[in-house]
C-alpha cells in the first residue's frame, strides 16, 4: 500500500460494528494502509465500544511526547469505571494477544490508593533464574526499592539503561545477592547481563497505581477509575523508548461502567 492511501482514509471507514472478534470488524485495507505506516512510525490503533455498541478507531498518534510525574493524591473512589481489552499484534488477518505490554492511564492525578506502596519495607523482587529475568517486566510506583536477586549457579553482571534513575552495572555472584536500587522517576528501565547478553528485563515506573501488565493473551483490565476523561496508552519494550510515551487514545470514563478499548500493533520488531 502506497501512503496515499493512508493519507486518503475518511472517518467512513473507520466506525464499523462491533462483533464477537473486534479486529475481523475493520476491513483488512485498512489495517494494511495503516500497517505500513507503523513500521516507519510506531504507533497504535485503537477503539472503544460507543454507547450504540459501535466500534470507534482513535486513530494513529506519532510524536513523541516527554512524560513527567504528576501529584497523585489518593481519594475514595464509589461507583468507579472500568476499562478493559487487549493489545494485539496484528498477523495477516489475524491478531495475536501480546504479552508483557504495559497498558497505564496518563497524567491522572487522584483516584484510589496504591495496593502496594513506595515506602514499604518489602521491597519489588526480581530474581535470575535458569538464566532468565523472572519476572520479564515489572511495574512499581515512583520512589519504589527493587531488590535484584541471582538463583543461577553463575555470576552476572548487572547493567542497567535509563535516562532519568541513576543507572548501574555491578556484578551478583553465583546464588548471590539480592542487590537492592531505588527508582525516583517515571520511566521504563532495561535492565540486562553483560556477561549472558540474551538476558533482559524491564522495569516500569508509575506515578499512579492505574496499569496493567498483560498475559500471554494481551487482555489488561484496570479498575476503581473516578469518573472523568483520561488518556490511556501502552507501552511495550519493542517499541523506541520515546515513541512508546506518544502510544494513547482518549477515553471516557463513566460511573459504575466498563469501556472495552483494544489496541492493534504493527511493528517489524514485534513479534515471534
Amino acid at each position: 500500500m502506497h501512503t496515499d492511501f493512508c493519507n486518503n482514509l475518511v472517518l467512513g471507514n473507520i466506525v464499523r460494528k462491533l462483533s464477537t472478534a473486534v479486529f475481523s470488524c475493520i476491513s483488512l485495507p485498512v489495517f494494511t494502509a495503516v500497517s505500513a505506516s507503523l513500521f516507519l512510525n510506531p504507533t497504535a490503533m485503537a477503539h472503544h465500544r460507543g454507547q450504540d455498541g459501535t466500534a470507534v478507531l482513535e486513530g494513529e498518534v506519532t510524536a513523541p511526547v516527554k512524560e513527567i510525574a504528576v501529584k497523585y493524591d489518593e481519594i475514595p473512589v464509589d461507583n468507579g469505571g472500568c476499562l478493559s481489552g487487549a493489545v494485539s499484534l496484528l498477523v495477516a488477518k489475524d491478531a495475536a494477544g501480546v504479552k508483557d505490554a504495559v497498558v497505564y492511564i496518563k497524567g491522572i492525578q487522584r483516584g484510589k490508593a496504591h495496593t502496594r506502596f513506595a515506602g514499604e519495607e518489602t521491597p519489588f523482587v526480581i530474581d535470575q533464574k535458569d538464566y532468565v529475568f523472572v519476572p520479564h517486566v515489572t511495574v512499581v510506583p515512583v520512589g519504589s526499592a527493587v531488590e535484584i536477586k541471582n538463583s543461577d549457579p553463575e555470576v552476572h553482571n548487572l547493567h542497567s539503561f535509563s535516562t532519568k534513575n541513576a543507572s548501574f552495572n555491578e556484578g551478583i555472584a553465583a546464588v548471590g545477592g539480592p542487590i537492592q536500587k531505588r527508582f525516583a522517576f517515571v520511566e521504563a528501565v532495561r535492565i540486562g547481563c553483560d556477561i549472558h547478553k540474551e538476558m533482559a528485563a524491564w522495569i516500569v515506573v508509575r506515578d499512579n497505581p492505574y496499569y496493567c501488565v498483560t498475559g500471554e493473551n494481551g487482555r489488561f483490565n484496570i479498575e476503581g477509575i473516578p469518573p472523568g476523561s483520561y488518556k490511556l496508552a501502552v507501552w511495550h519494550e519493542d517499541f523506541d523508548r520515546e515513541e512508546l510515551l506518544a502510544l494513547s487514545t482518549e477515553v471516557n470514563v463513566e460511573p459504575g461502567n466498563e469501556l472495552v478499548v483494544d489496541f492493534y500493533l504493527s511493528h517489524k520488531r514485534l513479534g515471534p
